[in-house]
């Protein structure tokens, strides 16, 4: 088994590299910390994941991203100095790695049938790989 980030030429740690000096991290997660609202915060999430359990439970995922991305909304509202960094992390993680997979992804199911799996969050969005590849002319049906 091969993973698409290692067929894509991927190197994952340079994800993780913000650029920020030692001084600038720390003010960052001391700006965490303080405006961070414990009891708000966890309240917020676990509504926030059920909504994102049941999406996936409910195969929608359009409605994964979309839950995704209020979780991540809200982790950059607790910290808006670093929304950059959160964009950054963001477009890396999820949208370049999107973009990458789909250098290799039509040559790979062209050679033979293939199972192909990613986190649900690549899915669905604009830049998500089932738009990506219907952009590309393929047809994809839900299994259950």
């Amino acid at each position: 088994m091969v993973g698409l980030d290692e067929l894509a030429g991927c190197d994952i740690n340079v994800l993780f590299q913000s650029g920020k000096t030692l001084k600038e991290e720390a003010d960052s997660l001391m700006s965490f910390i303080t405006n961070y609202d414990s009891a708000n915060y966890m309240e917020s999430m676990e509504e926030q994941i059920a909504d994102l359990r049941k999406a996936y439970r409910g195969q929608d995922i359009f409605k994964v991203y979309e839950e995704k991305g209020k979780q991540l909304q809200k982790l950059n509202d607790l910290n808006p100095g670093d929304s950059l960094a959160l964009e950054k992390l963001m477009k890396g993680v999820l949208t370049d790695r999107n973009y990458n997979w789909m250098k290799i992804i039509p040559g790979i199911i062209k050679e033979k049938s293939t199972f192909i799996a990613v986190g649900a969050v690549h899915l669905g969005g604009e830049e998500g790989l089932i738009n990506l590849l219907k952009k590309e002319g393929y047809t994809m049906e839900p299994i259950n």
